[in-house]
């Protein structure tokens, strides 16, 4: 009773602070008590009755101390401790969370940040691979260019080696006729050895024009082929443009078609109906039938010619409506 008087003489610092002091000792025990289970559970301690004794009594008075450290606690102590507790557990939770909260945030920022310099570095690779394949075309070309008009040369050097020859033989021929109507004839010997070494330089100048034409006309197919790829490139290009423009038009028109639309989609009837004409002939026949009962004359007044494209939907008027589309 006087211990009780006292805990309420105390302020409610000195009381918690000397709550807390005998929660430690009250815990300091309880472990004091658990040792000695143990060793009093031991085949050792069995086999010696004096010490099992010894560690026995020490329990008790432990066990007695316990009881009485636990006997001066009240309940609106362990009501508040108990509050703390709980408040403190949460609190860790809470932090906890917060910080697997912020790992997984962390994670997924790297992730992204990964994930987008994967995406600049192929495109980055991307870009220098075709810049570098374009200057090897450059270069390819341009070398080839250069050889073909190193060849184109040389051909019309030999083409001009054979007209000098040509040229020769009959300068030679007309002088001779000349000689001999003057009563001058050449010996024979030199008229066989013009003519072989004549026959000899031609053979040689026609078969370096013929390497030179084969060369020639590989290097202007390798140049034609060259020409032909880079143009179906650039009408796949076209082509692939094209297709993207045409899905950007539909996308505005009937949404987005990533998805197939069921039927339960406000806009498939809408879509059906306006997409038919390419699946089924009739439809298409049926309505360009109802479009030629609003033919009139040329030059009527509020008359326009059919379409050949798809009528886009008219830009927002406003900001405000431009807000409410969906995109």
């Amino acid at each position: 009773m006087v211990h009780y008087l006292m805990y309420f003489e105390v302020s409610d610092e000195q009381n918690e602070t000397m709550m807390m002091e005998q929660l430690r000792e009250g815990y300091k025990l309880l472990n004091e008590l658990e040792k000695q289970k143990i060793t009093l559970q031991q085949q050792e301690c069995v086999d010696e009755p004096e010490k099992w004794t010894q560690v026995y009594q020490a329990a008790i008075e432990n066990k007695t101390k316990l009881t009485e450290v636990l006997s001066g606690f009240d309940e609106r102590f362990l009501v508040v401790t108990e509050t703390k507790l709980k408040k403190r557990r949460k609190k860790r939770e809470l932090a906890k969370r917060r910080r697997e909260r912020d790992y997984l945030d962390r994670q997924e920022q790297l992730r992204q940040r990964a994930e987008l310099h994967q995406k600049i570095d192929q495109w980055q690779a991307s870009i220098s691979h075709k810049i570098s394949d374009a200057k090897r075309k450059k270069e390819l070309n341009e070398q080839a260019d250069k050889v073909l008009a190193e060849v184109r040369q040389k051909l019309n050097d030999v083409n001009r080696n054979i007209d000098f020859i040509k040229t020769l033989v009959k300068l030679r021929k007309l002088r001779k006729e000349a000689a001999v109507r003057k009563g001058l004839y050449t010996p024979t010997d030199c008229d066989e050895k013009f003519e072989s070494r004549s026959a000899v330089l031609m053979s040689m100048l026609e078969l370096q024009k013929k390497d030179y034409t084969g060369e020639q006309r590989t290097l202007e197919a390798m140049l034609v082929n060259e020409q032909l790829e880079n143009l179906k490139k650039e009408e796949a290009a076209e082509e692939r443009s094209r297709v993207k423009k045409e899905k950007v038009v539909r996308r505005k028109i009937f949404g987005r078609s990533d998805s197939p639309m069921d039927m339960s989609d406000p806009l498939y009837m809408f879509k059906q109906y306006y997409l038919q004409a390419e699946f089924n002939p009739a439809a298409l026949v049926q309505i360009r039938k109802e479009w030629d009962f609003f033919l009139v004359p040329q030059n009527t007044p509020g008359s326009s010619t059919v379409p050949m494209s798809w009528v886009l939907p008219a830009e927002p008027s406003s900001a405000g409506w431009a807000t409410a589309l969906k995109k």
